[in-house]
């Protein structure tokens, strides 16, 4: 979903899909060491090479902490996907102390603008957390014109569908997952809709 740059005007990619704008900017931080988003093309380039992955591509859930692992990704879109990184406690951009655990997955098989990799964002929250972080899911889908709807990809699934990538929240109000492509180009955003119910029918 969209979001404000860091001078407060409206973030948008230039290669064709607006995807949650403060979490790109943290995503990209985490994984590529990018300082932020501007109005030009090389504010999204990576500063640094990328970190070696937290964890190898397979990781079980159980180990990595992740209720997605790498592998189970892979399966379910047809490529190659690592876990760069995990942030267990981070708190949320889009809503000040908040907290989840984050965990970060990259795959290089569609490189993005200036080879970025693809990005998918995957936060656990809990207890009081978990439902501020359903409440805003519903509020945040229906500012940016969308629709939520019930998924039975998943047990407790909502999903989100906007003229953006879509986003999906699974759980209850004790424990929530919430999953999110970072952003995509228009032509490998079709290719990830199609595979997202399978996606979250992974997430565990």
């Amino acid at each position: 979903m969209t979001g404000s740059a860091v001078d407060g005007r409206p973030c948008v990619p230039p290669w064709g899909v607006t995807v949650r704008t403060g979490v790109l900017i943290a995503a990209a931080t985490l994984v590529l060491g990018v300082s932020g988003c501007g109005s030009s093309p090389a504010a999204v380039q990576p500063a640094a090479p990328p970190p070696a992955p937290a964890a190898a591509s397979g990781a079980d859930p159980g180990e990595s902490g992740c209720p997605l692992s790498a592998e189970a990704l892979s399966s379910a879109t047809g490529m190659t996907w690592a876990l760069r990184t995990t942030e267990p406690d981070h708190e949320l951009e889009t809503l000040p102390g908040v907290k989840a655990d984050v965990c970060v997955l990259t795959s290089d098989d569609r490189p993005q603008q200036g080879g970025d990799p693809l990005v998918l964002r995957v936060d656990t929250a809990e207890g009081a957390d978990a439902e501020k972080v359903r409440t805003e899911f519903e509020a945040s889908c229906s500012r940016n014109g969308g629709t939520a709807t019930d998924s039975s990809a998943a047990t407790g699934a909502r999903v989100c569908t906007s003229e953006y990538l879509p986003e999906a929240l699974l759980g209850d109000n004790d424990r929530v997952v919430e999953v999110y492509y970072v952003a995509a180009d228009q032509e490998t955003a079709k290719e990830l809709e199609g595979s997202f119910d399978e996606v979250l029918a992974a997430v565990q």
